[in-house]
C-alpha cells in the first residue's frame, strides 16, 4: 500500500486484480473507522508505480499506464474528496503522449502539489540493411551492434535512452497550473 497522512486521517491506496487488469483502492482510516472510496482502474501493464497525497481537503492519486492503443506509458491522475472520499476529477492523462513516462512521485505543497516523473524519448532506431549486401549482413557469430534497429525485448537486454525528470505544479484540484 501506499499511504499519505490527511489531517488526523491516513489514506492508503492499494493494488487489487480484477477482471480488466488491476483495480486501485483507496481507503480512509480515521482512529478504528476504516471507509473505503474510490476505485479505479490501472490497467495491465507491468508497472506498479502508484502515489498518493493530500492537499487540503482533496487528496490526489497518480499512477503510470499504458492505453490499450498506445506504446508509450503516460501519468495518469484523478482527484477525490477526502471527506466524502468520492471523485472530484476522472482518472485522466497528464504527461505529454510524446514521452515515455513512468514512477510518478507527489509531494504536497501549499495550494497543490508537485508532480515529478521520469520521461524517456523514444530513440530513432537505424534503418536495417538491405537484402543482398553480403557485406552489410552480419556474420552469425559476430557480436551485434547496440542500438540498430533492435527491440526493448531482444535478448541483449534494454535500449539505452535519455531520460530525465519533469516537474509539474498542480493545483488542489490536482489541475497543471
Amino acid at each position: 500500500p501506499v499511504v499519505a497522512g490527511a489531517g488526523a486521517s491516513v489514506l492508503a491506496a492499494v493494488l487489487e486484480p480484477n477482471a480488466g487488469g488491476r483495480a486501485i483502492k483507496i481507503a480512509k482510516v480515521t482512529g478504528t473507522e476504516v471507509t473505503w472510496g474510490v476505485e479505479l482502474s490501472e490497467g495491465r501493464d507491468e508497472s506498479l508505480a502508484l502515489d498518493l497525497a493530500a492537499s487540503g481537503a482533496r487528496a490526489t492519486v497518480v499512477w503510470d499506464d499504458i492505453g490499450t492503443e498506445e506504446k508509450r506509458s503516460r501519468i495518469m491522475l484523478a482527484s477525490f474528496d477526502v471527506a466524502t472520499m468520492r471523485s472530484v476529477t476522472s482518472a485522466r492523462p497528464v504527461s505529454s503522449p510524446k514521452v515515455d513516462a513512468d514512477s510518478p512521485r507527489l509531494v504536497p505543497r501549499p495550494g497543490g502539489y508537485w508532480l515529478g516523473y521520469i520521461a524517456r524519448n523514444e530513440e530513432k532506431k537505424k534503418p536495417a540493411p538491405a537484402a543482398g549486401h553480403g557485406k552489410d549482413k552480419p556474420k552469425k557469430d559476430a557480436p551485434r551492434e547496440l542500438d540498430e534497429g533492435r527491440e526493448d525485448d531482444d535478448e541483449t537486454g534494454e535500449i539505452v535512452t535519455h531520460s530525465w525528470v519533469e516537474l509539474m505544479p498542480l493545483d488542489e484540484n490536482a489541475a497543471p497550473t
